[in-house]
């Protein structure tokens, strides 16, 4: 079976967030199955792949990892367009990483569609949690109607939950891509969950 064949459905998920918040940990973790004990900045966008089946079809959830410093913001929106669900990221440990969701939000609100799933994901549920963090970032998700999600990089604690609830919610109420000559048609695979509605 081909590489461009090995699908029915293709679902682009992005995620965003401060540096250090465990993106890239996290998208191992859901791609792979391995916790990196050590993994430097990413620079730029690196891509992560995992085909799982869902509703009798095999889906292919392509996870983009953007770089969480400023100076790539300019080359990370531009992912922001193709992506058919956002993942907010945050450190329950850091106050500040919290608090930038919302700066995240309207950058993301600049570039993608308006009818965008997303999603916000609390990581390293595994350490001490700052509960200003954990309130701070309960009420943005409250007030943009997202679903909110704590997690654990580590120990894989709610993770393929929080990929898979996001990556059903698009399938059923987005356009994504048919593995089978790339065409782009509507999908409906059941109820669409937890998300509440797009996101930007």
């Amino acid at each position: 079976m081909s590489f461009d064949n090995d699908y029915d459905y293709l679902v682009k998920l992005c995620a965003v967030g401060d540096s250090q918040v465990g993106k890239s940990s996290i998208i191992q973790r859901f791609a792979n199955g391995i916790f990196p004990e050590f993994h430097g900045p990413t620079i730029g966008v690196d891509f992560f792949f995992r085909t799982v089946e869902m509703k009798g079809k095999q889906v292919k959830i392509q996870v983009w990892d953007t770089a969480g410093q400023e100076r790539f913001q300019s080359i990370t929106q531009s992912y922001y367009r193709g992506a058919h669900g956002i993942i907010f990221v945050y450190d329950l440990t850091d106050v500040v990483s919290a608090q930038s969701l919302s700066r995240w939000y309207e950058d993301v609100k600049k570039s993608a569609r308006s009818d965008i799933k997303c999603i916000v994901v609390g990581n390293k549920a595994d350490i001490k949690k700052s509960d200003d963090a954990l309130d701070i970032a309960t009420e943005f998700a409250s007030r943009h109607r997202l679903a909110h999600v704590v997690v654990s990089a580590k120990t894989a604690d709610n993770v393929s939950k929080a990929f898979l609830n996001l990556a059903e919610d698009c399938l059923g109420a987005e356009t994504v891509n048919a593995g089978k000559g790339n065409s782009k048609i509507p999908v409906t695979l059941g109820k669409p969950v937890s998300s509440g509605g797009g996101c930007c």
